[in-house]
């Protein structure tokens, strides 16, 4: 996740949108120009304090970054010699090249002292610059100077000689970048042997580092999505993923969708990143040429077909050998044993994308055919053989084996290849109208957000199915169509209840009565949802139907107030879901990981809970389904506002909304918004706040809305100070929760009811829904609503605890206030002043939240400006005197700021002060 942040300079401009749908405009943030976008270093931290503390060891004489072309060697280094300069060290920067390796001194002839230049002794050049050097460390105390060499490989000898004579004498403090794949001169290898010099070999960036990168380049929020196909396309190779960033803004393949950037295109590579691959790939012989592009046109292929198919007629099989082991030490192809098979491909997916762009269109089909019928001569006995086959073929003649095309297609669909299993699958179906080949395009249609079409062939399909194993996948489809894209429930029954009209066997009835738990509980109807499921569930054992119903029942019992239970039901659907064969016509295993965050909230296992959400999110988004990234983005969202963290919850919902507009998934983005909009409100962005809430008014979607989601409107009417209307939005879900006996949603309703001072309306019903197996949550709503009621401090004392220990941050910190503001009431101002310092040492880890409960903190400890530098000073241990000539003042005047402060603390004595002023101290 990244911070949602605005740039400056930007002007937004509308752009056509392509590729994706979408229900609003779309804005580019246009930088002028993209190319002066600032790229921070990334990742490369821990390496920076390596080089500077090594350059303030004296006992070390170097740092060297060591690794292939474009990782980020010479930014790091650059980055040391800024910090070294800032330190008070005198640095010079050399770059060496391939021309001046040839000349002497030529790539230091720029530093060489006036009296030796034109000298051509090197004895000579030496003693004069170690004359000068000397002269400049002792004029500076015996500080060595820093020196930067840029590609030391390429040095020349002469010039390494007279660095490692200043080195020897500890005159200067070596910088250097070293290509690592290059051969070294061993005069400029002495340079960093030994001890004295520490090598440090960078590779690419991590995925993580690759989306926090592109967040800060372009000061925005970025899709998860876009951040993994610029990692998969890049490698994290720093240098890749700056071009393809570049090309795809200049393109407008990356545009900003919902307040985040994303893909709307596929990335392509800029001039300058196809001239820097090609020109690794140029200097490669005939024969290791040919094996570049056929890797490239259908990696990986065996060693085998690749020395066959690469080596021409009479030529020796040698040769093509001897190309691709000085090809493998490049680093430009990797070979790895697949069972007893050696398998080759390329080292970096750019290769592939540049070696395709430069090969003639009749070659490219030419090389597909033969791959393609080797893979065929030997039986074609590899798990991934026919999605290889039908994919070189298609490409080769535009056609193949119908049988083939679906299996091809159906293997696509377990690697979640949906653009493939969609591209094989009508292939299949120009050829044959066949029912698998429906249900694969279905789904994949499906999935992909093209719902109308879908529609139309999940129905072709239905009509044409004759058995019910084929009946039940459909209908699972068509299901999942309405319920979870369209999020018509209705609809979806409907479904369900036809398909059940025409099954013959148990196991399909089975099966559509799993579904018809799944879609009474979006239905709103918990109850029946959960008792439906424990039917198809039964005993536990595993299958497809119990799978489903495992997701249903979780869902629901949380939904009941049951959430203990329910985190349970759903690690026993996750089990059941990764032990499928297949996945044809099933939901995405991380549905199962979302229901298992919302019980875990539920529960108050908050961190576990964000945790859960996050690694369901990264499954989804690995595997582009669409639709469970933004229910996972809605649980990660809802786990931060329960955690009292807004902020986050704002960078989950906007990431959620912009993959809900790119699908079309209107009734998530409805939800979504919903959900900002409390958020926001939460932080005292009222604007944003009703920004979300008119948009989301303006969505009409035929859609069960949980109660919960009026949460946005009630607190943006509480900001804007209308707190009756704020009760009756929440009253009025509450009564909507309760009549569909969604027990969470009304505890939730009910319990913000009380934290905006109607806790005497709600007190008795949230006792009463309080269950034995509802968790610590539920009971600490319950009891924090009592003890508003009571006005009792010892009681909100527990209850603030309780909340401390569940996570729940801002909801300890409002108990903490009303502690305080209870405590001065019964004339105990100390006990109370010390209550109120805890609750604003809580409020600074909220991230900025605003709350009504929250706005007593100040006014509970009012420090004045030179209490609170009076106060500061003396909790560090200073006596009277010392802050008085700190702070210009009287010991007088002092001590009586400093009893002003115990007064309104609560403390008597300095080590009480620092408790107290210390974060999360005073309790």
């Amino acid at each position: 996740m990244q911070e949602e942040q605005q740039g400056a300079g930007q002007r937004d401009v509308v752009l056509p949108r392509r590729g994706e749908r979408s229900t609003v405009s779309t804005t580019f943030a246009v930088r002028e120009p993209a190319s002066a976008l600032a790229w921070p270093l990334v990742a490369r931290h821990a390496e920076l304090e390596g080089a500077l503390a090594a350059l303030q060891d004296r006992r070390m004489r170097g740092w060297v970054a060591a690794g292939p072309p474009g990782v980020g060697k010479t930014r790091l280094a650059e980055e040391v010699l800024g910090a070294a300069a800032k330190h008070g060290y005198r640095t010079a920067r050399v770059t060496a090249s391939r021309s001046s390796s040839q000349l002497p001194f030529g790539s230091v002839a720029h530093l060489l002292p006036a009296e030796a230049r034109g000298v051509e002794d090197p004895v000579t050049v030496f003693d004069v610059v170690l004359r000068s050097v000397r002269e400049q460390v002792s004029a500076r105390g015996g500080s060595r100077s820093v020196v930067l060499v840029d590609d030391l490989h390429l040095l020349d000898g002469t010039s390494a000689t007279m660095i490692l004579r200043l080195l020897d004498e500890g005159l200067v403090f070596l910088l250097a970048t070293v290509r690592s794949s290059e051969p070294v001169d061993e005069a400029v290898s002495a340079l960093w042997r030994g001890d004295g010099v520490r090598r440090v070999d960078l590779g690419d960036l991590p995925r993580r580092a690759v989306q926090t990168l592109m967040h800060l380049s372009l000061r925005g929020p970025v899709d998860a999505g876009a951040a993994d196909d610029v990692w998969e396309t890049s490698r994290g190779n720093p240098l890749y993923v700056r071009e393809l960033v570049l090309g795809a803004l200049d393109s407008g393949a990356l545009q900003q969708v919902g307040g985040a950037w994303r893909l709307v295109a596929p990335l392509s590579p800029t001039p300058r990143l196809v001239e820097v691959v090609a020109a690794r790939l140029d200097a490669v012989p005939d024969a290791g040429r040919r094996a570049l592009e056929l890797l490239a046109v259908a990696e990986p292929v065996s060693l085998d077909d690749l020395l066959a198919a690469s080596a021409r007629p009479g030529s020796d099989p040698l040769e093509v050998m001897q190309c691709l082991e000085a090809l493998e030490r490049a680093g430009t192809v990797r070979s790895f044993l697949d069972g007893r098979r050696t398998t080759v491909r390329l080292a970096h997916p750019l290769y592939g994308e540049v070696l395709r762009a430069q090969l003639p269109e009749l070659a490219r089909r030419r090389a597909g055919l033969v791959l393609s019928g080797r893979v065929k001569a030997y039986g074609a006995r590899r798990y991934e053989d026919p999605l290889r086959i039908a994919t070189m073929q298609l490409d080769a003649t535009g056609t193949a084996d119908t049988e083939l095309l679906v299996r091809g297609a159906r293997l696509a669909r377990h690697g979640y290849d949906l653009l493939r299993v969609a591209r094989l699958a009508r292939a299949a179906l120009a050829q044959q109208d066949r029912l698998d080949a429906r249900l694969l395009l279905g789904e994949a249609l499906y999935e992909l957000g093209e719902f109308d079409e879908a529609e139309q062939v999940l129905d072709a399909a239905l009509d044409a199915t004759t058995d019910d194993v084929a009946l039940v996948r459909v209908a699972s489809v068509r299901t999942a169509l309405e319920l979870t894209g369209r999020n018509r429930p209705p609809e979806a029954l409907r479904v369900v209840q036809q398909a059940a009209s025409r099954a013959r066997t148990e196991p399909a009835l089975h099966a559509l009565r799993a579904l018809e738990a799944l879609v009474l509980g979006f239905a709103g109807r918990a109850a029946d949802a959960v008792a439906l499921a424990d039917a198809v569930v039964g005993d536990g054992t595993p299958s497809r139907a119990a799978m489903v119903a495992s997701w249903a029942r979780a869902t629901g019992l949380t939904l009941l107030g049951r959430a203990e239970i329910a985190v349970d039901a759903a690690r026993r659907g996750f089990a059941m879901h990764e032990a499928l064969p297949e996945v044809l016509a099933v939901y995405h295993v991380s549905v199962h990981l979302s229901a298992e965050s919302f019980a875990l909230q539920e529960c108050g296992r908050l961190a576990e809970a964000l945790e859960v959400a996050e690694r369901g999110y990264a499954l989804a988004t690995r595997d582009r389904s669409p639709w469970v990234r933004t229910r996972l983005a809605r649980m990660a969202g809802r786990a931060a506002v329960l955690a009292g963290q807004p902020r986050t919850a704002v960078r989950w919902y906007v990431e959620g909304l912009s993959v809900a507009r790119a699908h079309g998934h209107d009734a998530a983005r409805k939800m979504l918004l919903d959900q900002k909009a409390l958020a926001h409100a939460l932080l005292g962005e009222l604007d944003e706040a009703e920004r979300a809430l008119a948009e989301s008014a303006g969505i009409e979607v035929s859609a069960v809305v949980y109660p919960e989601h009026c949460l946005g409107q009630a607190w943006t009417l509480a900001g804007r100070g209308h707190l009756g209307a704020a009760h009756r939005v929440l009253e009025e879900g509450a009564a909507r929760a309760a009549s569909a006996g969604d027990v969470s949603s009304e505890r939730r309703l009910l319990h913000d009811r009380a934290r905006l001072g109607e806790a005497g309306a709600v007190a008795d019903r949230l006792e009463e829904l309080r269950r034995p197996d509802g968790g610590p949550l539920a009971d600490a709503y319950a009891l924090h609503a009592r003890a508003l009621r009571d006005g009792d401090p010892t009681s909100l004392a527990e209850v603030a605890a309780s909340f401390e220990r569940l996570g729940c941050t801002l909801l300890a910190a409002e108990a903490w206030t009303s502690v305080a503001a209870a405590l001065r009431r019964r004339g105990s101002a100390r006990e109370g002043a010390r209550a109120a310092v805890t609750a604003k040492a809580l409020v600074e880890r909220c991230e900025g939240a605003v709350t009504p409960a929250l706005r007593a903190v100040d006014a509970v400890v009012p420090l004045t400006r030179r209490e609170r530098e009076v106060a500061s000073l003396a909790a560090t241990g200073l006596s009277s005197k010392d802050v008085a000539d700190r702070l210009v003042l009287s010991v007088r005047t002092v001590d009586n700021h400093l009893q002003a402060v115990y007064a309104k603390l609560g403390v008597s004595s300095r080590a009480d002060l620092a408790r107290a002023l210390r974060p999360g101290g005073g309790g």
